[in-house]
């Protein structure tokens, strides 16, 4: 249902919730902290409405436009042309929403959740640097070379989708080979523009409910793989529709 309503697009924040609801919390936790009629703790609230804040950010900061190809065309770009001034707001709009997530990650005083969260921000920011770019910087698919056709391996596990995250998920993401391999391409690509925030977020989740890591590291490769799938099926709308929406050209 939150994939096929285009209502409900963000939908992250209420998928951590879930999850910190379904897994619980210990009970050293004082009954302060915890939201007795949610069934959640008021830090893992918190850290769904920072899930939310960083990946709206990220969609308002790709919704900026290269000016210069337009610039190229003979477009008027003055000044006080409506694309440069909706630019500004989309930057200034997506710097704002990401300050206001340092800040609330900061008041619940975890340093290895304030690291976690980091590192998301930071693999966020790499994913605009891998592969080709068209003008626009949407991704384009890298043509395999023939090395590389000759090193590729079929994908066929969980396991095999892993980029040294499945070690320690705070250190960049190991991208040797990835490039120009069609299936590990696609979920690196991914994995970095979005599944591990959601991890990353559901295994500080689990971390606030004070549950051991190797059940906060299951609570991060759920929401990585939920990500992946999820985008694959938004993915794979186009070609199973009988006709393609509007907008979808």
């Amino acid at each position: 249902t939150l994939i096929y309503n285009d209502k409900n697009q963000q939908a992250w924040g209420l998928i951590v919730l879930l999850v910190s609801k379904a897994s619980g919390h210990v009970d050293t936790i004082p009954d302060m902290e915890q939201d007795k009629s949610a069934g959640v703790l008021h830090s893992q609230r918190a850290l769904a409405e920072v899930t939310e804040m960083i990946r709206t950010s990220h969609l308002v900061h790709q919704g900026m436009l290269n000016l210069q190809s337009f610039d190229n065309a003979g477009n008027d770009l003055s000044g006080d042309s409506d694309m440069i001034f909706g630019n500004k707001i989309a930057l200034l709009g997506g710097d704002y929403l990401l300050a206001n997530a340092c800040q609330q990650v900061a008041t619940l005083r975890n340093q290895d959740l304030n690291m976690l969260i980091s590192s998301a921000f930071r693999d966020l920011a790499e994913s605009n640097f891998i592969g080709e770019r068209d003008e626009q910087n949407n991704p384009l698919p890298t043509k395999p070379s023939a090395q590389l056709k000759e090193l590729a391996t079929d994908v066929n596990s969980l396991d095999d989708l892993g980029f040294g995250d499945l070690e320690d998920n705070t250190e960049p993401m190991k991208i040797d080979g990835v490039v120009g391999h069609p299936e590990k391409e696609w979920s690196l690509r991914h994995v970095l523009g979005g599944g591990s925030l959601l991890g990353k977020s559901c295994q500080g989740a689990l971390m606030l409910g004070g549950h051991p890591e190797s059940l906060q590291k299951q609570g991060y490769l759920f929401g990585k793989h939920l990500s992946l799938a999820w985008q694959a099926c938004i993915d794979m709308q186009p070609f199973l529709l009988p006709k393609l929406p509007m907008g979808k050209l």
